[in-house]
Formats: C-alpha cells, structure tokens, sequence
C-alpha cells in the first residue's frame, strides 16, 4: 500500500516526433525523500486524439497500487508551483476535480521492486498538439491529495 508522505516523485518533459511523444522521468521539483524514480514515458496519440501511454520506471515506492500519472497543464518541471494541474479538456469533460478524465484511467502499479511496466488507454479530450511541451508527473497514491488550482 502507499503513503501520502511521499505524494508527488516524478516528473518529465514531452519531445515531439510526429504523434508520439516521449520523456525522460526526473525527480520532481523540491522533493527530498527517499525514491529515486528513473525511466520513460511514451505517449501515442491517434487520429480521435485517443491515446496510448506507455511507462517503464524504477526506483518507484515498492508494491505501489493504483499510483498516478498523467499529463499535466505546466511546461516545466524546474519549479513545483508551474507543473500545474492534470490536463484535460474542459469543455469536454466538465471542469470540477470530479471531472477528471485522468482519475478514470491514469494508473499505474509498482512490483516490490519498485519498477512498473504498464500501458494506459486515455482520452482527456486534448490531441498530440494540444500535449505537446506539457508535464508528466508520476503521483505515489491514488487516495493521497492531489494539489488542485
């Protein structure tokens, strides 16, 4: 099970090419704790502006279940305020927390070696263009709060 003392561990930058996007995870801004999260992310969108996420990450807390990712709305990783909130379409989805689509499918689980190997199906209203230069932040738990602007 995990904690909320480490909430948020990640987060990457998006590289275009073509209609993948991909990043490389680093630590997220201002946190000291004990994890040291290090791997990939790629992101294939298709024509509906659906997409694929593929994540490939150790260092992660170790038998993690239902820990987030998503994309964010910030285009940088280098200040905690600027990341910003998940990145969704509002006039699509609605605007309140509830909302969400990230809350439906962005999730991921670690094995007790703290690595993860998974593959997301999402749809957050917004295509490859839309994505492009935004944040990915890897969160430590689903039931832990989510910083919300």
């Amino acid at each position: 099970r995990c904690t909320c003392q480490d909430q948020i561990w990640s987060c990457g930058y998006w590289n275009p090419c073509a209609t993948t996007m991909s990043g490389d995870f680093g630590a997220y801004p201002g946190y000291t704790g004990m994890l040291n999260p290090r791997g990939k992310v790629i992101v294939r969108f298709n024509a509906e502006g659906t997409f694929l996420l593929k994540l490939r990450v150790e260092g992660l807390e170790a038998n993690c279940s239902n820990c987030g990712v998503h994309i964010h709305s910030g285009t940088t990783c280098t200040d905690a305020l600027a990341v910003g909130p998940h990145f969704w379409n509002v006039n699509t989805f609605g605007s309140g927390p509830a909302d969400d689509p990230w809350n439906k499918f962005g999730y991921y689980n670690s094995t007790g070696t703290g690595r993860s190997k998974a593959v997301l199906a999402g749809d957050s209203g917004l295509g490859y263009k839309d994505n492009l230069g935004r944040t990915v932040v890897l969160h430590s738990a689903v039931s832990c709060s989510h910083s919300w602007t």
